[in-house]
């Protein structure tokens, strides 16, 4: 090799290390950028009970984005205004418990569509309880802290495939309670929760986001490759403890009703993975909790089945487009997303009677 070549070799190696060091310094900043930019904490504040809240008594109208505005009251709720206990005369209240897809991300107050559903009759009183990245459990506890002096005509727990996946101690780098069965009783555990924007929240939630790095990722897929596969029944073992506490909370939900003699009523939102049947494990477990509600005297509403008659053209209306994951998809729902599940809910409740 003349000196010529063997010194643009050397060039050509140095300008490949370069970029590498670069893109490794830039991975790991923007790998820990939620650390410092986490989005939700614009509309959410640290909770030692509950993980995080929504941060009450907010007003801003260009909050998502021009002409998108967002709106809470002194308890959080979604709203422009705080609830009595008791039901306003005339009035058909309905309780809603959920997480970003009753809070309806990216949406407007007057466009969620537990707005759109007051708006359909006069009659209604819509209280939206949706707190963003929640699970199932801590819409329990909230309704448990912040509802329970609502009497209500109708309680909906509004929930998605994913939200039983949300049952552990973390939901992604964010610490949060968790419930367990101890005796047939509800135990909370992992409280008080530590705040996640503190010096030692950050550590942890950093130590989340470091193990997302591509390098990382690696040895464990390669460490996966190697190691014996998870059996079925361990599997199964993780659906049989969502299915049990799904269960056991409605339950509960159910015996602190008291001499409210409102009606419960499981609302099953639907995702794009729903519409295209991706998991059929979530499928059996949402069809183990219908059967196991419908024994309680709950009603279950799934509206699944009235997005999958839709066309791709038309399901792109109903849901925005996100970027999540370093993929764009299909995740909350649009304006007309919101409004469709609106009347589609109203109509499901005049069907059933719960109206009237």
């Amino acid at each position: 090799m003349t000196p010529r070549l063997k010194f643009i070799f050397i060039q050509f190696l140095l300008t490949i290390g370069i970029f590498f060091v670069f893109e490794g310094i830039v991975s790991v900043i923007m790998a820990l950028r939620p650390i410092w930019d986490y989005k939700e904490s614009r509309w959410t504040k640290p909770d030692p009970w509950l993980g995080w809240v929504n941060i009450p008594n907010l007003n801003k109208k260009d909050f998502f984005r021009k002409g998108v505005g967002l709106r809470t009251n002194g308890l959080g709720f979604r709203a422009d205004k705080d609830y009595s206990a008791h039901i306003p005369n005339g009035k058909k209240r309905i309780v809603c418990l959920g997480d970003s897809y009753t809070f309806n991300l990216d949406l407007d107050n007057e466009d969620t569509w537990c707005r759109r559903l007051e708006l359909l009759d006069p009659r209604l009183e819509v209280v939206n309880m949706g707190v963003t990245s929640y699970g199932f459990d801590q819409m329990y506890l909230l309704y448990l802290r912040n509802g329970l002096y609502l009497e209500y005509d109708i309680l909906i727990v509004a929930l998605v495939s994913w939200d039983m996946c949300r049952y552990g101690d973390h939901f992604f780098d964010l610490a949060k309670p968790f419930l367990v069965i101890d005796n047939n009783s509800l135990l909370v555990k992992g409280v008080p929760v530590r705040n996640y924007l503190s010096f030692l929240g950050r550590v942890n939630r950093t130590r989340y986001h470091l193990e997302r790095l591509a390098s990382l990722r690696a040895i464990r897929w390669l460490f996966r490759k190697f190691s014996l596969p998870k059996s079925n029944s361990e599997s199964m073992a993780d659906y049989d403890r969502e299915y049990l506490l799904t269960v056991k909370i409605m339950e509960d939900i159910l015996r602190l009703k008291g001499p409210n003699k409102g009606s419960v009523v499981m609302l099953w939102l639907p995702t794009v993975e729903d519409i295209l049947e991706i998991d059929s494990a979530q499928i059996k477990l949402k069809k183990r909790i219908k059967e196991a509600l419908v024994k309680l005297g709950i009603l279950f509403i799934d509206l699944t089945e009235d997005f999958k008659g839709k066309s791709l053209p038309e399901l792109k209306k109903l849901f925005l487009f996100e970027y999540s994951g370093g993929t764009i998809r299909l995740h909350h729902f649009s304006l007309q997303g919101a409004a469709y599940i609106a009347e589609l809910l109203y109509q499901r409740l005049l069907a059933e009677g719960l109206l009237s």
